[in-house]
């Protein structure tokens, strides 16, 4: 709950809280003559009227006017088990007050305000429609009478604060209960049925063009097979019957847009539109740009493209002959977050209708909501007009209006406003209109700074010609003597906040990893601790400055017990003052609440070179006696142990090192060590198995968001990984080569390297089972079967850990070995 909220006094003094709860006429609940109940409410999501009583009353409460926004209406969601949850938006700025907003579940007693609350729940915080808005959601104990809810609201800015109680009043007055089938007309659901099956026996199944994926035809299969069970149902009601007739012919169209294209693709951008106004959809990041486009014929396209974060969106529905159906998925990449969908276009020159279901995990279930979008393929790159526009909506937002320093004129807001809408309607311009894109993307760039420019001025700061105040700035620390980013730029949060008094200047930024990263110093001075975080692994530190035009000299320190490393060295921070800009009255450090427990980096060589382990091995190879050369699996090591490391000899894993260092895999550090218990990175581990794999590029188009930050001995071999299928980006299409690998990462590459068969009904034995995440389960099941991977102690897979060094290349020489067996004997 945001507890930092701050408004004006005028607001609730026109609601008038400081004086009294205000009391007026309320409709009442639902009439008795719906005869709703738990039990025979029917299963679905409801929009309806809600409004706050006051306490024990049946007339409406103030809080209604502040927790409600004006005409909007809540929604109902009844769960096959009968859960029953109740959602709404409250405006972001009201909802900064609320200390505490709760419900009270079936047999708890009635709070007492400010003495007793025990037993009660609070509402869960969810996403709102748009970032003016918070959505919140209540578990409902019966849908007959109205729910007790508990709030404390706090202002400091005038004095107040109060509990108390507010009864939660829903309208069912619009809901059927369920009653016998007698009278339900089902009609349209035969007829559907009959023409579902038509189309199921008029398509082939197959894998070449024009044929259709057998699970396609499946899916169809089963979606009549439920259709047909509730068309035999004595009970139930005309909206459910209705429902499953939408349902499936949204099921036919999902068959159509399976249809196997032919190979002619071609690139295709497009825009996601807001479903009614000329204006970019706030969800437009989540589609990938561009996409795919097949000519079938007729005037249609077979699309294909991919949907980022896609464990958030479990349905994204596009318009076809009228109906809406979901895309068919081609496939999904559990790793990254990503998944690739196939739908058709009757005519890309006009917008096409669709809609996205979200739906983001909380405390109390899963918040779910629908928004309805168009796609726009007109051909034209909007990605970077796009991302400005959202940037430059952050800024005009977060500015505030008024005269004081810092501040900006309501007209400057009112003149950007208009510049960002007009760029935004860009996103709805027809094929052919790359120039206006351009031109527009000229033009935002320009309000941008041209707003910037219209910052109220304050006193000047020492006669630099900067005013005083608080600024954010953009800075980037780099390694010591280049232009490059240093690996310890990872491990801070941007933008700082510079504050200039007079001649003096501060700045202050967020460390993470604190315990790790624990001592920056900036020309000699170890600054100040502002505050910590233990719990979160962060620190807030200061530093004085005087002058931020050119670099400054810096030092960090780092002793990292997970990955053997303790070192000092040198940095340089490079601050931008070009990127300054006003940050408000007391503000607060970006990144405070951030959570630091980041991945380890690959970290530079303790003995004092420049070159990293995993850089050493790809540069000089390994100096054992065999080549690595033959087949993939034989190697020539000997994996007898005599590789001599300081630390391996009497290591679990000493014989499978050895190997791999023969096999010219791996390579130790200049200080004789191999660190096997040193938790390994993604850029190692994608580094050891390409090496091992001996993966060749195939001319695969790739690429990651964060080519520019892998490092050179990790680059080719991530690109390689990738063009094997091995992995995917992240949800940003970032490689993350300093991130930490777990061990369910590590088994699903593994097991797709080895090509192994995956199987539904895989069972695993492990006691810690229900740990294994969902998208790692079959794989893990198969590495087990093949030998490629064991359990801990105590029978123990441990998932989540980090994996080691020794781990990783343990399960690489498994994978080599198990390779070669598969291999045609001569």
């Amino acid at each position: 709950m945001n507890r930092r909220f701050k408004k004006s006094i005028a607001f609730f003094v026109t609601l008038g809280l400081l004086f009294s709860l205000l009391q007026v006429g309320h409709a009442g609940v639902a009439s008795a003559a719906t005869e709703l109940t738990n039990d025979n409410i029917p299963v679905g999501e409801y929009e309806v009227d809600f409004t706050f009583l006051k306490d024990g009353t049946q007339e409406e409460s103030i809080a209604a006017t502040y927790m409600k926004i004006d005409g909007s209406k809540g929604k109902l969601i009844v769960e096959e088990d009968r859960s029953i949850w109740f959602e709404h938006e409250i405006s972001a700025s009201n909802y900064g007050w609320f200390e505490y907003l709760g419900y009270r579940p079936d047999g708890v007693e009635k709070a007492d305000p400010g003495v007793s609350m025990d037993g009660y729940e609070e509402a869960a915080e969810l996403p709102g429609s748009d970032s003016s808005k918070v959505a919140v959601r209540y578990a409902i104990n019966d849908i007959k009478v109205d729910q007790d809810l508990l709030t404390h609201i706090r202002i400091p800015d005038i004095g107040y604060d109060h509990w108390y109680n507010i009864q939660l009043s829903i309208s069912t007055s619009g809901i059927e209960p369920e009653a016998p089938g007698g009278g339900v007309d089902k009609t349209a659901l035969t007829d559907t049925i009959a023409g579902a099956n038509a189309l199921l026996g008029s398509v082939q199944a197959g894998t070449e063009a024009g044929q259709y994926p057998q699970a396609a035809k499946d899916a169809l299969a089963i979606a009549i097979a439920a259709a047909q069970t509730l068309s035999g149902e004595e009970t139930g009601t005309q909206q459910k019957v209705d429902d499953a007739v939408t349902a499936l012919k949204g099921a036919m169209e999902t068959l159509k847009f399976a249809v196997i294209p032919g190979e002619s693709a071609s690139e295709l951008y497009y825009s996601m539109l807001h479903a009614t106004k000329a204006e970019f959809s706030g969800a437009d990041g989540y589609l990938k740009k561009p996409a795919s486009a097949v000519d079938i014929g007729g005037g249609q396209h077979s699309v294909t493209l991919t949907v980022y974060q896609s464990s958030l969106i479990p349905d994204f529905k596009v318009e076809y002959d009228s109906v809406l159906g979901s895309v068919y998925n081609v496939s999904e990449d559990k790793e990254g977050d990503t998944r690739t969908v196939r739908f058709l276009v009757k005519d890309p020159a006009q917008p096409v209708n669709a809609k996205l279901k979200v739906s983001v995990p909380t405390g109390n279930g899963a918040y779910q909501s629908e928004y309805d979008i168009r796609l726009n393929f007109n051909g034209v790159d909007n990605v970077a007009l796009s991302g400005l526009v959202s940037s430059a909506t952050s800024l005009n937002r977060g500015a505030q209006a008024g005269t004081a320093a810092g501040q900006y004129p309501q007209a400057a807001k009112d003149t950007f406003a208009a510049a960002i809408a007009a760029a935004s309607a860009v996103a709805a311009n027809g094929a052919g209109t790359q120039a206006r894109t351009d031109a527009a993307l000229t033009a935002l760039q320009a309000a941008v700074e041209a707003f910037k420019a219209a910052v109220n001025k304050g006193s000047t700061g020492g006669g630099s010609g900067t005013m005083d105040g608080y600024y954010f700035i953009d800075y980037t620390i780099l390694a010591n003597g280049k232009n490059e980013a240093s690996i310890a730029d990872g491990y801070v949060v941007k933008p700082a906040l510079l504050r200039i008094q007079g001649s003096s200047k501060t700045v202050s930024f967020t460390v993470l990893r604190s315990k790790e990263v624990n001592t920056i110093t900036i020309n000699g001075s170890s600054g100040s601790v502002v505050s910590q975080n233990t719990a979160k692994n962060t620190r807030v530190v200061s530093y004085p400055v005087s002058d931020l035009s050119g670099k400054l000299n810096a030092t960090v320190r780092i002793d990292w017990d997970a990955v053997d490393y303790h070192h000092t060295y040198p940095i340089q921070f490079s601050f931008d003052e070009s990127t300054m800009t006003p940050a408000g009255d007391n503000p607060a450090v970006p990144g405070s609440d951030n959570d630091g427990n980041v991945g380890a980096p690959n970290l530079p060589n303790p003995s004092g070179g420049d070159k990293e382990e995993g850089e050493e091995a790809e540069e000089g190879g390994a100096s054992g006696n065999g080549s690595g050369s033959g087949s993939i699996g034989s190697g020539s090591g000997s994996g007898s142990g005599n590789v001599g490391f300081s630390d391996t000899k009497n290591h679990w894993a000493a014989n499978q090192i050895s190997r791999a260092v023969e096999l010219g895999i791996v390579k130790g550090f200049d200080d004789g060590s191999f660190r096997p218990n040193a938790v390994v990175s993604r850029g190692e581990f994608i580094a050891m198995i390409s090496r091992a794999l001996k993966l060749t590029n195939t001319g695969a188009a790739t690429g990651f968001t964060d080519a520019g930050q892998i490092p050179a001995w990790a680059k080719e071999h991530a690109l390689l990984a990738e063009q094997a299928g091995l992995i995917g980006g992240f949800a940003d299409g970032s490689f993350r080569s300093g991130a930490e690998i777990s061990r369910a990462q590590l088994a699903v590459i593994v097991t797709r390297a080895a090509k192994l068969a995956l199987s539904d009904g895989a069972r695993l034995t492990f006691s810690d089972a229900g740990k294994i995440p969902a998208w790692a389960g079959q794989e893990i099941a198969a590495a087990v079967e093949a030998g490629l991977i064991t359990g801990k102690d105590n029978n123990k897979f441990d998932p989540e850990a980090p994996a080691t060094r020794a781990e990783a290349l343990t399960m690489i020489i498994r994978l080599l070995d198990y390779l070669a067996k598969q291999e045609p004997k001569s």
